[in-house]
């Protein structure tokens, strides 16, 4: 049988074989209406409508027929009937439970103009306060989210959804949509005949579209359900959700595998406290790798589905934090999605004032508190259920599950345009290769990622002996520095200015790190002065401090630090700050305990570019300071 909705339960429990107070009932009239109740308790609907006619035409009072027949019409989506109905029990009965039924209804099915119209006529009717105190505040519930949902429907955002297309959609189920930040590897879940199994598709550039999808292979995918993957930003792990694995904690749990040479590894359960007896699923890895957000129903929790947190630290992720009252509710949060911004949160919830059903919201990081859900609006939500969505580092394109019209069959996955208003903050991001410059064997090294303004480490990450590679997210609006470490050879560094740059752009470094031998030199670039001036800004000493160290390493290492400057204003002028501010470099050192017999400065103005000073950027690269190994 077909699931009985609130609407028939609240007309069971409330007009439970009751015709108009004070009226007398006609018994055949009341075994027929249980005759017709049975019957479509046993699914025979056609035997029910046939017995609640006879119900209603033995007596017309007898209001619990027409609720009988407008909750089968409100199963079957005759909605219209439904009311028809419903309208009939409240000419009979003027008792303000039948448009309270009408407008719960009518706001289920997404019919917002005939909900509030039934809603408002149930809480301003006469006898409103004779009704139950449960059914009291259910209609007020839902006059409120009615509402909500016509003030939506009636200012539409933009919104033009585009199937995927044949090489990702099939007449199966395809859903919970996951992307690299580079926009090469696609990955979504797949249902087929009741099994659940992973998949990913590639960009070919040549046809600039997806290839056709494939499975991710007998590692990751198994005789369990496996669903809902994120990767980390360099694409070298997925975190993704088994279920019903003899092996696991739980029901569901969430398991991690890695990439090498294009195979998956086996699955590795992610050990407690993170997954628990409960129900663990639908993770989303942050951009820095640093935390894993997710789906349970585990304690403490402020209803049924909540999203909790998970920090890796020490090799491990630790105990899973609530995200609180600002996105928990006592309905159910799933489908969290963080963007590689760090600060932006998409989820699905079923609770927060919407359209029905689940929407998908968003919600922003201000200050460690997370801000009021906002709904993405109408008809990017609508009556039916959205089940999530994911948003590319830029903010301009998202991809999101719909078995709308007109699609390949089942749910399908779509790509649209995001609104302004519900974007992040756009985001580039580094890629990076690391090798020896003279052999150009890819190398192991310390990768660090440093907000120039507070100083604080954002990524901190090991490059791969024999890979070398990695790809590190920069979230807008803001300075950071990029520094390179293998303790064999001269660091390097590198400057990121986002914070009045709005390009998106992503970077690509070919880093060919050089062995501490007479005449390499290495360009400081995270050493700063104020324009003709020769004093070290403070946000310079973080680059600073790792050149002490590197001569620390090396406590045989001898440098020159050069200043030098681009070809505007006077030569001499030039040449006399560039000779300043390499000396204020060379007495920086001096004062971390370097000794002053292995240091020497000199200022070299605008006499050796190393770039064109017809353009802004080249003016840019040639001011700079650097430093160049004497002897060793």
């Amino acid at each position: 049988m077909k699931r009985i909705g609130i609407v028939l339960a609240l007309a069971i429990t409330i007009c439970s074989c009751a015709g108009v107070k004070g009226q007398k009932k006609d018994s055949k009239a009341v075994t027929s209406y249980l005759a017709a109740y049975n019957a479509y308790r046993q699914g025979n609907t056609e035997e029910a409508h046939h017995l609640a006619n006879k119900a209603i035409k033995k007596d017309p009072k007898y209001t619990s027929s027409y609720t009988l027949k407008a909750a089968m019409y409100d199963e079957s989506n005759e909605i219209d009937k439904a009311i028809s109905y419903y309208n009939q029990a409240y000419a009979v009965d003027n008792n303000p439970k039948y448009p309270f039924f009408i407008g719960e209804m009518a706001y289920r099915k997404g019919r917002y103009d005939d909900a509030v119209k039934y809603l408002n006529k149930a809480v301003s009717h006469d006898d409103f306060n004779k009704l139950k105190e449960k059914t009291q505040g259910l209609a007020v519930y839902y006059q409120k989210r009615a509402l909500f949902a016509q003030k939506l429907v009636n200012k539409p955002v933009p919104f033009n959804p585009i199937n995927m297309g044949k090489t990702i959609n099939t007449a199966n189920n395809e859903y919970f949509p996951g992307a690299s930040i580079d926009k090469q590897t696609f990955f979504f879940t797949k249902l087929i005949n009741r099994q659940e199994d992973l998949y990913q598709a590639v960009w070919d550039s040549a046809s600039s579209n997806w290839a056709q999808a494939k499975g991710m292979g007998a590692n990751v995918n198994s005789n369990a359900n496996e669903g809902t993957v994120s990767t980390t930003i360099d694409g070298k792990y997925i975190f993704f959700t088994k279920c019903n694995d003899p092996k696991g904690v739980g029901a569901c749990d969430i398991y991690f595998s890695r990439v090498r040479n294009g195979v998956w590894s086996k699955p590795f359960i992610i050990k407690p406290p993170l997954n628990s007896p409960k129900w663990e699923s639908q993770p989303c890895i942050s951009a820095d790798g640093q935390t894993l957000y997710f789906t349970s129903n585990r304690q403490p929790s402020y209803g049924g589905m909540d999203i909790f947190k998970s920090e890796f630290k020490d090799g491990s992720f630790q105990a899973p934090v609530n995200l609180g009252p600002s996105i928990n509710t006592k309905g159910n949060e799933q489908a969290p999605f963080i963007h590689v911004d760090g600060r932006t949160l998409y989820f699905t919830s079923d609770e927060h004032p919407g359209l029905g059903n689940n929407d998908i919201f968003i919600s922003r990081l201000e200050a460690d508190t997370w801000s009021t859900p906002q709904n993405l609006g109408y008809p990017i939500n609508t009556h039916n259920n959205e089940q999530g969505i994911v948003v590319d580092r830029t903010g301009g394109l998202s991809y999101y599950t719909s078995d709308r019209e007109g699609g390949f069959g089942g749910l399908d996955l779509y790509t649209f345009k995001l609104p302004d208003e519900f974007k992040p903050v756009a985001t580039s991001y580094v890629k990076g290769l690391v090798t020896d410059i003279k052999t150009r064997d890819k190398l192991a090294s310390d990768v660090d990622l440093i907000n120039l303004k507070t100083g604080k480490t954002v990524v901190s990450l090991k490059t791969v002996k024999g890979e070398g590679n990695f790809l590190i997210a920069l979230p807008g609006k803001q300075d950071y520095l990029l520094n390179v470490n293998n303790q064999s050879y001269l660091f390097y560094s590198d400057n990121f200015s986002l914070k009045t740059n709005t390009s998106s752009e992503p970077y690509f470094l070919d880093i060919r790190l050089r062995k501490p031998d007479a005449g390499e030199t290495v360009v400081l670039k995270n050493i700063f002065f104020d324009t003709d001036k020769f004093d070290l800004k403070s946000n310079s000493k973080i680059e600073l401090d790792r050149l002490v160290a590197l001569l620390k390493r090396f406590p045989n290492l001898k440098i020159e630090i050069g200043g030098h400057t681009d070809s505007d204003g006077n030569a001499e002028a030039n040449l006399k700050l560039s000779n300043n501010r390499s000396q204020a470099v060379m007495q920086y050192l001096i004062s971390q305990g370097i000794d002053k017999s292995r240091l020497t400065f000199k200022g070299y103005g605008e006499s050796k570019p190393i770039a064109s000073n017809a353009t802004a950027e080249g003016k840019a690269q040639n001011r700079r300071t650097e430093f160049r190994v004497i002897s060793n």
